[in-house]
């Protein structure tokens, strides 16, 4: 029968009928990651297996309930299953017996009373529920007469036993203690009605006594499922979403779709951490989901209208200095999620057993349950108040909507959700950020002009690099949007081009936030712009013009193949010197897209990458007008000098700068011999800078941008640089969303 009843369940779903039937036939190895990460294996055949996973899991304790957790919480909500189950028992276990029924029982109530008590010593407590079991099945089988009694006897002593036991506590679980139990107080009261004479003092008080039990379970099952169903007042309850969420969510859906720099019609940013319950209220409409710190910054410089931010990401952001890609946004603070506040019954356990007893003895214990019980009153009323039973999340909302859309609705009902939200964002101490540069040589950051991006019709997202032409006028190639926008000297705007695509004047966003990547005026006045696996032409104007390169990527690499080509310069002669950063070397072509030939070894073998002439990451490059090239062998963390033939010069370090980050260095050089470079790591990072060096020994002469992020005179993230024709600095910081004009 077992063989017919395994394959009618396996058959159906392709899996063989061994795996269900035959111990260990299926074994699967999983890593768990608690205590410590470890694999095991697990069976999972449909008999062994389930228990075998059951025991393994209970080492992940989820809940991390006390012991008693089932005593205390069952009792409160169950009082027909609980009164009548325990008057069973006591009925059953004292009436006559068996010396061997009498014998077996004893073991299985020390057997179980020895589980519930020894988890101090885990290997007493195995033994004990392994006992547990063999005495009770030899109890059920000592009174044939009664074997559904005894059955029932068995399964309710046996589940209470190894729930308690187990390391995972949770509410739901309650339900499987409770069918045993349900079971047994059921046979219990019919056996009470039966053996008494209908309407005798016993009938009667067995019907009294059912009728206050159940109106009592009746009255905590309104309040659980109807009453407090979104409220942190029942312990059945694990967590459940707060009633700030549908009342954010009321007011966001106000707020019409916006432009964002890539040109989509958006409306939320939803961090991946908060993802749930969020999939549900926002179902009906689009929107983006990010994972990480980088990703809300990209999302905030892409200028989403909304953004969810949660915790953990919130926090990280507020340590790391970052929340200041936030600085045109208004922010506010609202519970997610809340549950009932534990700390007031989970302090019993702290002292044993004999602990426990005496403060469950306590007149002060038996007054909490009872006010629970009577009014919902949580125990921890101070939890309330402190948010210690609550899970925050963070709404981020652009500033120029707030006053047609938050403010007009709500009023100032959200003006404490804003304070919640500074204090976090102040209460969060940032990690301090050392200074890699002498503080002599420090200056902040003073312009003489700055263009704010976020404040454009179509905002601009991730800034890359810059360019300024003969006129003055500016180019950043702006990564979040996959175009180039040009402004006037005066900073104006004047026009944008290009989309997301691989087509003439388009760009790639195989890696979101790269491309368009480099940009540098070319000796006719046209834009050279680096794409992932090319480098495109225009006019000022933003026609296109013409395209040369192909990508290797997964491919063969060929002396004129790009992967991810980074920044471009213009020598005196007219050539461009383009960094090939994936292929580790400076490829140099005319300026009609002939290659010539290439600087640096192109090695990739670690053991050779530091030596003279080989790059690792090369992300920037410049000209100066004696003709030297300058690469920013970024992971190598130096800067390498070669003449335009690309012979070998000289190399000095850069030592703010980072192996294995992507927060890729710039540079320019002017006419004075001065090399500029951007000096901002996304790891390990230190005060941002725009060094300015001697271009020929790679001496600090100052460094650009003092203080912590959101300082006056810091830099947020610097990326581009470009010298004008004037000799002015100008940089491109796509943390603020701002293009600076600094005065030479």
């Amino acid at each position: 029968m077992l063989a017919v009843i395994t394959l009618v369940l396996y058959w159906p779903i392709g899996d063989p009928w061994q795996w269900g039937f035959i111990p260990g036939a299926r074994t699967v190895p999983v890593t768990l990651t608690k205590p410590v990460t470890h694999t095991t294996t697990y069976n999972t055949d449909a008999f062994t297996g389930g228990i075998q996973y059951w025991l393994q899991q209970q080492q992940e304790s989820r809940g991390g309930q006390p012991w008693y957790y089932y005593f205390m919480v069952i009792p409160l909500y169950e009082q027909v299953a609980v009164v009548f189950g325990a008057a069973a028992l006591v009925s059953y276990f004292l009436q006559k017996r068996t010396l061997f029924a009498t014998v077996s029982g004893a073991a299985f109530l020390v057997c179980t009373g020895l589980t519930l008590f020894t988890g101090g010593m885990p290997g007493l407590q195995k033994l004990a529920a392994l006992l547990m079991i063999v005495s009770g099945a030899a109890l059920f089988v000592s009174r044939p007469r009664s074997l559904l009694v005894n059955l029932v006897l068995w399964w309710t002593v046996t589940t209470w036993g190894l729930y308690t036991f187990a390391g995972e506590k949770m509410p739901w679980l309650t339900l499987h203690i409770l069918l045993p139990t349900m079971v047994l107080a059921a046979l219990y009261i019919g056996h009470l009605f039966h053996s008494a004479p209908r309407l005798s003092k016993k009938w009667l008080i067995t019907a009294g006594l059912l009728a206050i039990t159940a109106l009592i379970s009746f009255r905590s099952s309104v309040a659980l499922a109807y009453v407090d169903g979104a409220n942190p007042t029942e312990m059945l309850v694990y967590t459940q979403t707060a009633q700030d969420v549908p009342a954010v969510n009321k007011v966001i859906q106000r707020i019409p779709l916006q432009t964002i720099t890539t040109g989509a019609q958006e409306r939320v940013w939803v961090d991946n951490n908060d993802t749930w319950p969020w999939a549900w209220y926002l179902h009906g409409e689009p929107y983006s989901i990010g994972t990480s710190e980088a990703d809300a910054s990209t999302a905030a410089q892409q200028r989403y209208p909304v953004m969810f931010l949660s915790q953990e990401n919130h926090d990280a952001m507020a340590r790391d200095g970052k929340l200041a890609a936030f600085a045109t946004y208004t922010g506010y603070e609202f519970k997610l999620r809340w549950w009932f506040p534990e700390e007031g019954y989970r302090a019993w356990e702290t002292t044993g057993v004999k602990g426990f007893l005496a403060q469950a003895a306590q007149p002060s214990s038996w007054g909490s349950l009872f006010n629970w019980w009577a009014t919902r009153t949580p125990f921890a009323q101070a939890d309330f108040t402190s948010w210690a039973n609550v899970y925050p999340f963070y709404v981020y909302v652009r500033t120029d909507l707030v006053k047609p859309y938050v403010t007009k609705y709500v009023g100032h009902g959200w003006d404490a959700a804003h304070q919640r939200a500074v204090q976090a964002a102040s209460g969060v101490a940032p990690a301090p950020l050392q200074n890699d540069v002498a503080a002599a040589l420090t200056r902040p950051v003073v312009p003489i002009l700055t263009i704010n991006g976020a404040t454009l019709a179509r905002p601009l997202g991730t800034l890359r690099d810059m360019a300024v032409d003969a006129a003055g006028n500016i180019y950043v190639a702006d990564a979040g949007a996959q175009r180039v926008v040009k402004f006037d000297r005066a900073g104006r705007y004047v026009t944008a081009w290009g989309a997301l695509g691989t087509g003439p004047g388009q760009f790639s966003n195989l890696y979101a936030g790269v491309d368009p990547a480099g940009i540098v005026v070319g000796p006719n006045g046209d834009l050279y712009v680096s794409d992932w696996t090319r480098i495109q032409e225009f006019t000022p104007a933003g026609a296109f013009v013409r395209q040369f390169g192909a990508g290797n990527q997964g491919k063969a690499v060929t002396a004129s193949s790009f992967y991810g080509p980074r920044q471009i310069a213009v020598a005196p002669n007219g050539n461009l010197y383009i960094a090939d950063t994936g292929n580790k070397r400076i490829q140099v072509y005319s300026p009609t897209g002939t290659h010539l030939f290439n600087i640096g070894t192109g090695a990739q073998v670690a053991a050779q990458l530091t030596a003279p002439g080989s790059f690792d990451e090369p992300s920037g490059v410049a000209v100066d007008k004696k003709g030297i090239v300058y690469v920013a062998d970024y992971w190598n963390r130096r800067v390498q000098r070669f003449t335009l033939n690309g012979a070998y010069l000289s190399a000095y370090p850069v030592a703010g700068w980072v192996a294995q980050d992507y927060q890729e260095p710039y540079l320019a050089v002017d006419n004075k011999g001065h090399l500029f470079a951007t000096d901002a790591p996304a790891i390990n990072q230190h005060v941002n800078h725009v060094l300015e060096l001697d271009a020929t020994t790679g001496a600090t002469i100052r460094a650009l941008g003092s203080g912590a992020v959101g300082t006056a005179g810091a830099l947020t993230q610097p990326s581009g640089v470009a010298v004008g024709p004037d000799g002015a600095l100008y940089i491109a910081d796509p943390g603020a969303v701002k293009l600076l004009k600094i005065a030479p």
